[in-house]
């Protein structure tokens, strides 16, 4: 994961299933934020979709859920002043 410390402590705010889901979303993404070296919250929108779309998702149900988790992550940083 990168950018660990801020990752966890948005996951704190879950329960552990969610938990799980979410890091695995996170670890997903890890490698385009270590070829960019920066983190989800300073993507481009572009930047997101080009991740987003490298899941190989097998359900549109996938790929939405880690839609929604990338959202929550940003709004929740954005709400920290992140």
């Amino acid at each position: 994961m990168f950018n660990p410390e801020i990752k966890t402590t948005f996951l704190q705010g879950y329960k552990e299933n969610t938990q799980k889901a979410y890091a695995r979303v996170f670890n997903l993404t890890m490698k385009f934020e270590v070829e960019k070296d920066k983190d989800l919250l300073h993507f481009t929108l572009d930047e997101i979709e080009t991740a987003l779309h490298s899941f190989h998702a097998s359900t549109g149900d996938s790929l939405n859920t880690a839609g929604r988790t990338i959202s929550a992550y940003l709004n929740w940083a954005r709400g920290r002043g992140a």
